[in-house]
């Protein structure tokens, strides 16, 4: 059995590279920065820093998990009022 953790980071294609066909993949996905204002009262230039260049958006953990194809994929690292749009975000591409 593959097991491919990604600790907290943007999307990487050393992850892709190594975690292509793994049997389980665990890696961070982050809200939408629009979402994180809302919710977390943070300006915009922060939020998209914290969503988007600090950590892999939702979008972008559908697209790699898309591109790797685990058997089975577990996304963490999220505040449970966020979960919606990151759900939303991966099934966007995923």
């Amino acid at each position: 059995m593959k097991l491919v953790f990604g600790g907290d980071s943007t999307p990487a294609k050393w992850f892709v590279k190594y975690a292509k066909d793994a049997d389980f993949v665990i890696h961070e996905a982050f809200s939408n920065p629009a979402r994180y204002v809302e919710l977390m009262n943070q300006p915009p230039q922060l939020s998209w820093q914290m969503c988007c260049e600090f950590h892999t958006s939702g979008q972008s953990f559908g697209k790699i998990m898309s591109t790797i194809k685990p058997r089975l994929a577990v996304a963490y690292h999220y505040q449970e009022e966020l979960i919606g749009s990151i759900q939303a975000g991966i099934r966007e591409t995923l």
